[in-house]
């Protein structure tokens, strides 16, 4: 969970890096951000071709992901037939939900994932001995097999995010957390597993990056709600010591006040910030 989250925030990073640039990066940039995470050769081609699936234009990596994609030329099937993906489809809000769930997103949000949606209507379906095929490439450590199974189930990121209400985190945050999880499923593949299997493997990988994600905001939330609780408390603390000793107080008195550490004191003030103005007490220098 650990490494998930650190490299989460590492992609976040470098997507803010991206965005700086005009939504552009140089293949030297991505190699250099993650030197010191000594990413393998692969992985850090499944970081280009993750950047690259957020719309990121990568300098040279355009002709090489069409070269890559002629490995999947043949018949195109759309039946989704094993009970994985229907599980995902059933899993899915139906079409009013969906309207209420999409509505119900920030602002900020809704229309980046109006545009997400309609791009991915643009991603070619691949028939089931296509995929199962890719996997078992993939699981060989073929990179162009985990690139193209990358861009395989953008959609299924998609869908899944759309099972969750959207009261604590984004639709577009579960999805980058999403793209996430899939990204590192891939580095996990073993071989020889059926399609049913893999997918099933990579919908476990995809929902629990999620789940951690709703988890971590969700805690994030809690921990603002006791902070601002504990930072009432000490001002309506400093207020009273003001009240009895009929001036502003230290923050030692404070602290002698309600026999709380003088340092724990100094931490919920700074945490705090500006959310809070504990007039009854003497600035410190």
């Amino acid at each position: 969970m650990s490494d998930r989250i650190i490299f989460r925030a590492m992609l976040s990073e470098i997507k803010e890096l991206a965005e700086e640039n005009g939504n552009r990066l140089t293949r030297e940039q991505i190699r250099d951000f993650f030197r010191e995470s000594n990413l393998t050769q692969e992985q850090l081609e499944m970081v280009t071709a993750y950047l690259a699936g957020e719309k990121i234009q990568i300098e040279g990596y355009e002709k090489k992901q069409e070269a890559a994609d002629t490995v999947l030329d043949g018949e195109q099937s759309q039946s989704p037939e094993s009970d994985w993906n229907q599980r995902q489809n059933t899993g899915a809000a139906g079409p009013g939900e969906e309207e209420k769930k999409e509505a119900g997103a920030d602002a900020a949000g809704t229309q980046p994932m109006e545009i997400y949606r309609e791009e991915l209507q643009h991603l070619e379906t691949l028939s089931q001995a296509e995929r199962l095929n890719l996997f078992w490439q993939a699981a060989a450590g073929e990179q162009t097999a985990k690139s193209s199974l990358t861009h395989a189930y953008l959609q299924t990121v998609y869908d899944l995010s759309k099972t969750y209400l959207y009261d604590r985190i984004s639709q577009g945050d579960l999805v980058q957390e999403g793209n996430v999880g899939l990204l590192l499923a891939l580095e996990e593949l073993t071989p020889g597993q059926t399609l049913e299997e893999y997918e099933q493997f990579l919908f476990n990988r995809i929902q629990e990056a999620m789940e951690d994600a709703v988890q971590e905001s969700q805690d994030l939330e809690e921990m603002g709600e006791k902070l601002a609780k504990r930072a009432d408390q000490l001002k309506e603390a400093a207020e009273n010591l003001k009240e009895e000793l009929g001036r502003k107080v230290s923050i030692e008195e404070l602290s002698a006040y309600l026999e709380m550490p003088l340092e724990e004191i100094k931490d919920i003030l700074r945490m705090a910030g500006d959310e809070i103005q504990v007039t009854a007490l003497h600035k410190e220098e």
